[in-house]
């Protein structure tokens, strides 16, 4: 069993309950399980080692004695500090990004999100290579025609080698974006939803319960684990359910404080799923005392990807684990417990009354020889009567149905 040292810094007198808790959650999705820790107070990072030098030499002290084989620290490092502690330490160490990548490499499934995260790891790798003159030794000799000057140094053949990689890789998942868009434009004229929020708050859970409640095929169901980023897939699936319309949904991966800039910005693509949703809906898990705070990371990340503004349903998750009531919820929210059956009805009236306001509201008469209830599949009727001669339908229906409802009643 491998002995693990978590390192945890304290800035300006923080509360690190939260992140602390946070990491070891992270940890438990790769399997490791730190069994010695260590924490310091400081006002500030030092620029060179992060943690003060008296701190690093305690560290130092531990690994020597119990034989540490993997550091983990609680918070990001640059380059340089990152090679200060690993030529002082000799072991192998993980700041908070590269936790995080190791767990989006491992868990990448599809082409596409295995590239990203290669993608990811190329740019954090390449960002390591530390231009330091006593360790890296020129590699071509000064003088003569084409090399003049010093030499060139194994750092930039390292930084070359990386570039040249990385490269091939984009190209490769531009190849699969242009796809995807392609794929997303073949796509029918229905609503659709795309499932929003923190990693592990029971996105995954809400699509594969409305996928049991749908005439879809429950084999396209997807993985879901008690653990962060259990799902790094965009996957998206028609929700065919009685007496609602047809929709699409899209569950889409998780997010979580700090995601690293080069996660987001390799899996842009496919979260650019999210920006083509007529609602998002935010599942938060409210059962966590700093729900409030994941909520705002999801808000910014969306900023971040320009879908402020799409209108969006909040599902608060899990609250079969409150002891309480934790507030009331406004019009476009809903106390939930997604793996109570019964609930759905309620999420599905929630998405439908708020999707509602981009429709038109239609008075339609359905004579009795026409089906009905197929009508029901393109809009949202809200009102149904039996009159003398036909049926009454009440609802709104998007602009792009009009021509399916037309030709259901003229049939």
């Amino acid at each position: 069993m491998a002995n693990v040292l978590l390192i945890e810094s304290v800035i300006n007198k923080e509360d690190i309950t939260y992140k602390h808790l946070e990491m070891l959650d992270l940890l438990k999705t790769l399997e490791i399980s730190p069994n010695y820790f260590v924490k310091q107070e400081l006002s500030e990072p030092y620029t060179k080692t992060y943690l003060g030098s008296g701190k690093v030499h305690e560290i130092y002290e531990l690994i020597m004695a119990y034989n540490i084989d993997l550091v983990v620290c609680n918070f990001d490092l640059t380059p340089v500090q990152y090679m200060a502690l690993k030529d002082r330490f000799d072991v192998e160490i993980l700041d908070r990004t590269g936790v995080i990548l190791q767990i989006f490499s491992r868990k990448a499934k599809s082409k596409e999100a295995r590239l990203q995260a290669e993608i990811a790891n190329l740019k954090y790798l390449k960002s390591r290579l530390v231009d330091k003159e006593a360790n890296y030794s020129q590699v071509t000799s000064g003088g003569g025609f084409r090399n003049k000057g010093s030499g060139e140094k194994q750092i930039d053949l390292d930084r070359n080698k990386y570039k040249v990689l990385l490269k091939r890789k984009e190209v490769e998942l531009e190849k699969l974006v242009v796809q995807r868009k392609n794929n997303r434009k073949t796509r029918f004229n229905l609503p659709v939803m795309a499932i929003v929020g923190y990693t592990n708050a029971g996105k995954s859970t809400l699509l594969n319960q409305l996928l049991k409640k749908s005439n879809t095929k429950e084999s396209k169901s997807i993985i879901q684990e008690d653990k962060l980023f259990a799902t790094l897939e965009t996957s998206t699936r028609l929700i065919d359910i009685y007496e609602y319309p047809y929709f699409l949904l899209t569950d889409t991966v998780g997010f979580i404080s700090n995601l690293p800039t080069m996660l987001v910005e390799a899996f842009k693509s496919t979260l650019e799923e999210i920006s083509d949703a007529d609602l998002l809906i935010h599942v938060v898990d409210v059962s966590n005392p700093n729900y409030l705070e994941q909520i705002n990371v999801t808000k910014s990340i969306l900023k971040e990807l320009n879908c402020e503004n799409i209108p969006t349903v909040y599902l608060y998750n899990k609250i079969d684990k409150c002891k309480s009531i934790p507030f009331i919820p406004k019009r476009n929210e809903l106390l939930v417990s997604l793996k109570d059956f019964e609930d759905l009805k309620q999420i599905l009236d929630l998405i439908f009354n708020e999707i509602k306001e981009k429709w038109e509201y239609l008075e339609l008469e359905v004579p009795f020889s026409k089906n009905v209830y197929m009508i029901k599949k393109y809009g949202f009727v809200e009102n149904l009567e039996m009159l003398d001669d036909n049926f009454l339908v009440k609802g709104y229906f998007p602009s792009y149905h009009k021509k399916y409802l037309k030709s259901i009643l003229d049939d």
